[in-house]
């Protein structure tokens, strides 16, 4: 457990169990959610803009946001690790598993 000796100063990488590209995530929205999810891909630029002018962020926290759609498409981000399963004992669960999990628990919206 991470509240016991022998974790200060450390850094974990807590990862899911596979890497995800955004046209597997689009098919498991689909698949879960029960309707279409397409990948639609966004200039940097102007989804900082958008974060700007409609979602009130200073433009250095805009383009940081936005700098994670770029760092991901090129792959910047993609890492497995095995910390998750060192922490807590079991192996993490995949995000089709998850969202299916947080579907049945979610109540409902009319």
């Amino acid at each position: 457990m991470i509240t016991r000796d022998g974790h200060a100063g450390r850094a974990y990488d807590v990862t899911g169990p596979e890497l995800i590209g955004a046209e597997r995530r689009a098919e498991i929205f689909s698949a879960v959610g029960g309707r279409s999810v397409e990948v639609v891909d966004v200039d940097e630029e102007e989804f900082a803009s958008v974060l700007v002018d409609q979602g009130g962020l200073p433009i250095a926290a805009a383009q940081l946001v936005a700098s994670f759609g770029r760092a991901t498409r090129e792959g910047d981000l993609d890492a497995l690790s095995d910390d998750f399963q060192e922490l807590v004992g079991r192996p993490p669960r995949g995000l089709h598993t998850v969202l299916e999990k947080l579907s049945v628990e979610a109540p409902s919206v009319a």
